[in-house]
């Protein structure tokens, strides 16, 4: 039997920063540690704490869907003079927009969301398996369904159609490379 990953997602400790946290999917991390759970978390060895360290400078558009966590708690981190899901810039466009504190919603993924690795480590060494077909499977399985409200839901600074998540609607949405090759824009060689 599989271990269950029981690993905070996102964790700052007391000297950190973390300065733009956006365009996220954070799904199916079923934590549990008994100096709190939370998405979004202070050091491994610090208890949550009211108010939450402001060791955030952004953090908006947003998804969490984490069914089988031991606390359904988002952040317990914060964005200083800012309060969570009521102003721009922590929380408030998380899906859903304007939803409740702690809010999860289901990503609706085109799946089917693999269960264990599809490939064996032989296929692999031989070269039977590329880089480009694993990542062409993970692709597929977590591109968003046409109902998702992954869609259309990202930072609008990060430019029009922008999603949430590693992979977004296919070609017309900016940034959309993952299990793309050849998609990424070649960089001209001043840029390099």
């Amino acid at each position: 039997m599989a271990r269950i990953w029981h690993v905070p997602v996102i964790e700052v400790g007391p000297d950190g920063f973390l300065s733009s946290l956006r365009n996220n999917v954070f799904y199916n991390h079923p934590t549990k540690f008994a100096n709190g759970t939370a998405t979004v978390r202070p050091g491994f060895a610090e208890m949550k704490t009211t108010p939450a360290p402001a060791r955030l400078g952004y953090a908006d558009y947003n998804l969490f869907f984490n069914p089988d966590a031991a606390e359904k708690v988002n952040y317990a981190l914060s964005v200083a003079g800012k309060t969570l899901r009521t102003d721009a810039g922590f929380g408030k466009h998380d899906a859903p927009a304007n939803g409740a504190t702690d809010a999860q919603v289901e990503p609706k993924f085109a799946g089917p969301i693999p269960k264990k690795f599809p490939f064996s480590d032989d296929d692999l060494k031989a070269g039977k398996v590329t880089v480009s077909k694993v990542l062409a499977h993970y692709r597929d399985a977590y591109a968003p369904a046409k109902s998702s409200p992954l869609l259309n839901a990202g930072d609008p600074a990060d430019g029009k159609g922008s999603y949430v998540g590693a992979v977004g609607g296919g070609e017309k949405t900016p940034h959309d490379y993952f299990g793309r090759p050849g998609a990424v824009p070649l960089r001209k060689r001043s840029e390099r």
